[in-house]
């Protein structure tokens, strides 16, 4: 499953990421936002697995206030809902991304209004609209750009979906997996998604180099400053009732004596000593530090990183996790940030994407939309009636 997962991935990070800095109030979460067992509130991406049995379950990625089955059933999968440009969009593709406004905005009644005040139904559309423009620039884009997915890159995507597919007995039930829980219909649909996220990539390695590699330090250096990246490590002692709170309280304050005698010249080396010894955060997934915008953590993590320079560790600072010694590392241009964990776009690649995104702009003016009879007819409320 890992490598299906990855492929989504892939393009699950196309929809949020590649007209740069993402504004929640109009590109939906891929998951929710959980502060988890540490300082950082991490986005959690599920893993959504594919589409194409009509008798399939409905879709339940995240939301069951909509008959989903019912709702596809509006219109015929391949009826043409509008064109953009010269591409023609389907039923099932603007389906799959009204559902996935729908539950991303965990929509529960169309009276609501949106977080910029317009009528849901309105929201959503006009998401799905423009998330279908991106996909359809991207393919004009790279197009013109004379880049294109190769017979062999695209074989491997094919064994790599079949393969998986026998581990869930056959494609037929695969399929129905990726329509219960992410509204992909069919495996045109799913290849479409997954292909046009890898296009993506490959313009991105094309203009801006594999990894990012064109994109210089100091471009790096001046895209984390301006959006307020920080970088740090930490050793906490978990705190979550009163007598663990002065166990917890004791055992930091030793550390911070510890801290505190210090008289070598390697202090970054005796805290990364003293984190590995003491810290119940969890190190696999950033064993580095956490690359972060204050918005990320907690506040008074936050607040006291902020309050050190480079080299320095901070007091004792308590939040709801417990007791933190914070100590302020010099930015890595080519870590993830932890916004970025389950896509692991780098710094300096989100540069790129950041970079790109005035491309892609222009991408998207060329491609003039143009909706049928269909779509004309269709009444979101309607057709996505909420239970």
């Amino acid at each position: 499953m890992k490598k299906i997962v990855a492929l989504l991935l892939c393009a699950a990070a196309l929809i949020s990421v590649f007209a740069g800095c993402r504004d929640k109030n109009e590109i939906p979460p891929s998951g929710g936002i959980s502060a988890g067992s540490s300082p950082a509130a991490n986005e959690q991406v599920s893993e959504t697995p594919p589409a194409s049995d009509p008798a399939a379950d409905s879709p339940k990625a995240g939301t069951d206030v909509v008959d989903y089955n019912a709702a596809f059933a509006a219109f015929a999968p391949d009826a043409v809902m509008m064109n953009v440009g010269s591409y023609s969009v389907t039923w099932e593709e603007l389906f799959f991304f009204i559902h996935k406004g729908i539950v991303g905005y965990d929509v529960t009644s169309w009276s609501d209004s949106s977080p910029n005040g317009e009528p849901w139904p309105e929201a959503i559309l006009k998401y799905a609209t423009t998330e279908i423009q991106k996909y359809k620039a991207i393919m004009h884009g790279t197009s013109i750009a004379g880049i294109a997915l190769t017979d062999e890159e695209m074989a491997s995507l094919e064994q790599d979906f079949e393969q998986e597919a026998v581990t869930y007995g056959g494609v037929e039930e695969y399929l129905k997996l990726f329509w219960e829980y992410d509204a992909i219909r069919s495996k045109s649909l799913y290849f479409y998604l997954v292909s046009t996220g890898r296009l993506y990539s490959k313009y991105l390695d094309f203009q801006y180099g594999e990894n990012a590699s064109k994109i210089t330090d100091s471009a790096v250096s001046e895209y984390a400053s301006k959006n307020g990246y920080l970088m740090a490590k930490h050793i906490l002692r978990k705190s979550d009732d009163e007598s663990a709170d002065a166990a917890a309280l004791e055992l930091i304050e030793h550390v911070k004596d510890l801290l505190d005698s210090y008289k070598g010249n390697d202090l970054g080396g005796y805290f990364d000593e003293l984190m590995r010894g003491f810290t119940e955060d969890s190190l696999d997934m950033f064993p580095d530090g956490y690359l972060f915008q204050p918005k990320d953590m907690v506040e008074p993590f936050s607040n006291a990183c902020l309050a050190l320079e480079i080299g320095e560790y901070s007091d004792i600072v308590k939040s709801q996790f417990g007791y933190h010694i914070i100590y302020r590392l010099p930015i890595d241009l080519d870590a993830v940030p932890i916004a970025n964990a389950n896509s692991g776009i780098t710094l300096r690649a989100s540069v790129a994407i950041d970079l790109f995104s005035a491309t892609l702009k222009a991408w998207v003016e060329s491609l003039p939309i143009k909706t049928t009879p269909e779509m004309d007819s269709m009444d979101m409320t309607e057709v996505f009636k909420i239970k």
